[in-house]
């Protein structure tokens, strides 16, 4: 069954202008409760431009750029409950990707980034069924309906959880835009890893 979700915009680092878009996303968190902890990965994959003009995509990709190298967002992530050990923006099988990695002790910044609840049985995740452009096509975890809404529940002594969400429609420019996105930051990359070298 196909439930949509409402992807937090504040946790979309990479895509938040209206004209990037990503593919999928697929979220998992380990939960180490001898630490007190939650271990977040979350995968942007196929990341790209929807514009028309070059000049536009090109500045897409700057922002892209910008966003993953961006201190700034480091202490908001912090003031938000979440440590970033890790982000990363790259290529993989000719796509462009980005990958953060971060931890929180904090329900409580589960439940405003994710629609994440636990009760005694039962870790929780609502998800809506209009309004959004993401369905979630795949968990390890059970879809239920409940007083007319949709929820994806995982058991409380679970040691891990995830779902992948997949965009229901990609824009008109996409997948042209993907193939001259991806030239423009391996060349980027390229020259930052030079640099890094010498």
């Amino acid at each position: 069954m196909r439930v949509s979700l409402v992807i937090p915009l504040f946790c979309l680092l990479f895509i938040l202008p209206a004209c990037l878009t990503v593919e999928t996303v697929v979220t998992r968190i380990v939960f180490d409760e001898s630490k007190g902890l939650y271990r977040i990965n979350i995968i942007y994959d196929n990341i790209s431009s929807a514009e028309n003009l070059e000049k536009d995509v090109q500045a897409d990709l700057e922002y892209l750029i910008n966003q993953a190298e961006d201190e700034s967002y480091l202490l908001e992530r912090t003031e938000q409950g979440f440590y970033i050990k890790n982000r990363r923006l790259y290529i993989q099988n000719n796509k462009i990707m980005a990958e953060e990695v971060m931890i929180t002790r904090s329900l409580s910044s589960l439940d405003n980034e994710f629609n994440l609840t636990r009760d005694s049985t039962y870790w929780i995740m609502a998800l809506e069924e209009k309004d959004n452009d993401f369905d979630v096509i795949e968990s390890n975890g059970e879809t239920v309906n409940l007083n007319g809404k949709s929820y994806i529940r995982w058991p409380y002594d679970t040691d891990e959880i995830f779902w992948k969400s997949r965009i229901r429609q990609l824009p008109d420019y996409f997948d042209r835009n993907r193939s001259r996105m991806v030239g423009k930051l391996k060349a980027y990359l390229d020259k930052v890893k030079d640099k890094e070298q010498n």
